[in-house]
């Protein structure tokens, strides 16, 4: 389960959820984002991950954020 910060960005979201799949260099500031968004397909695929599950959703929402949520879906 991902929980979804306050203020999400494409950035925050991904570097949460390498953290949680064990990237030690998830909060890496060196690594652009795109370069992280490959780093966190590559876990999911490799953990054989089916199912993300967002905590605090509505978050996309409430920081009017639906970007986010939509640049994370159609990448993976």
């Amino acid at each position: 389960m991902v929980e979804v910060p306050f203020k999400v960005t494409v950035r925050t979201l991904i570097e949460g959820m390498l953290h949680q799949l064990g990237d030690q260099f998830a909060h890496s500031m060196n690594s652009p984002t795109d370069v992280k968004k490959q780093r966190l397909i590559k876990l999911i695929k490799d953990k054989g991950i089916k199912l993300i599950i967002f905590d605090e959703s509505q978050h996309f929402i409430a920081s009017n954020s639906k970007g986010v949520l939509d640049s994370l879906i159609y990448s993976l």
